[in-house]
């Protein structure tokens, strides 16, 4: 991919990720040991900047290079891509992840099989994986997007069952991105504080529109 259509992928990629992602949280909902358990991860402004393997030598900060994608402002000569070749890989999938044009379907935590990666745990579908690692908050932040086998890189895998999506400023989930259709309410209502996030109800809706489609 060309320096050109870099700039191209970013600032369309940086349009996506304020409209879908920005100043938003996803709450992942999986199955594991018969139990259901869930993480939150909070996209902010500076994230979008560590999802596409490019920097600035002019603009350092990640809040502004996001802004300068949007804007149209970067400048083609100061950009640097990976010397590994994974900006181009990461530019490949990173349109379908912003939008998930495809529901995640597995979550794990991160295997340490790449040297350089840091990341506390991976999710995503077949080649696209979504990074996220703890921050102070209760809240998982984006680090890093790969194109590998989650498989590969992930030990501990589980099937998510569930996604819903808020504004960061919102306390309830009430939107749902995609629910398992055989995911049984009854072991959410288990999970105390994950039911006390959700609004329950809109669950059975979305699981009824899927089964008529």
């Amino acid at each position: 991919m060309k320096e050109k259509e870099i700039m191209k992928k970013l600032k369309e990629s940086a349009k996506l990720y304020k409209e879908n992602l920005q100043n938003k949280n996803l709450l992942i909902m999986y199955e594991k040991d018969n139990k259901i358990e869930y993480i939150e991860i909070l996209f902010l402004i500076r994230n979008f900047m560590h999802l596409t393997g490019v920097r600035s030598t002019e603009i350092k900060k990640a809040n502004q290079f996001y802004q300068a994608c949007l804007t149209n402002k970067l400048n083609i000569k100061t950009l640097k891509m990976k010397e590994d070749g994974t900006t181009q890989l990461k530019m490949d999938i990173i349109s379908n992840m912003i939008k998930m044009e495809e529901p995640w379907k597995i979550i794990g935590v991160y295997n340490g099989a790449k040297e350089k990666l840091k990341t506390d745990i991976l999710l995503g579908k077949g080649d696209i994986c979504l990074g996220v690692i703890k921050e102070v908050s209760n809240y998982y932040i984006p680090n890093t997007l790969l194109k590998e086998d989650i498989r590969k890189i992930t030990k501990e895998n589980n099937v998510i069952v569930g996604i819903f999506k808020k504004e960061k400023q919102e306390e309830i989930y009430q939107k749902v991105t995609n629910i398992n259709k055989n995911i049984e309410i009854e072991k959410i209502g288990k999970n105390e504080k994950l039911a006390s996030k959700l609004k329950i109800e809109i669950i059975n809706d979305k699981k009824n529109s899927q089964t008529k489609k």
